[in-house]
């Protein structure tokens, strides 16, 4: 069995590395977002060449289930488990 220090070591590793992810897929969803507030036409008109039947509204309703996956992926796949990890490795360190 691994010792403590060890596990405590890897867990803040872990949560290292899923806060900056967190952070870089944030950062993502944010200049996707602002691309398409500041640059809507240019974007529907480079993705309308690939799918001529699709409307604007098609457009919108894409984009927006596309961003809302992206935010529940980031926030469940990266955040959760980094509070998850912190409290747990807060919980050793007081109890240590």
């Amino acid at each position: 069995m691994d010792s403590p220090k060890t596990v405590d070591d890897l867990l803040e590793a872990v949560a290292e590395v899923l806060f900056i992810s967190f952070v870089i897929g944030l950062v993502l969803i944010t200049i996707s977002f602002l691309v398409v507030v500041f640059a809507r036409d240019f974007v529907y008109g480079f993705h309308g060449k690939f799918y001529p039947a699709m409307t604007k509204q098609q457009f919108d309703c894409i984009l927006y289930a596309l961003t809302g996956a992206a935010k529940m992926f980031v926030f469940t796949v990266l955040l959760a488990p980094y509070i998850g990890i912190r409290v747990v490795l807060k919980r050793r360190k007081a109890g240590a």
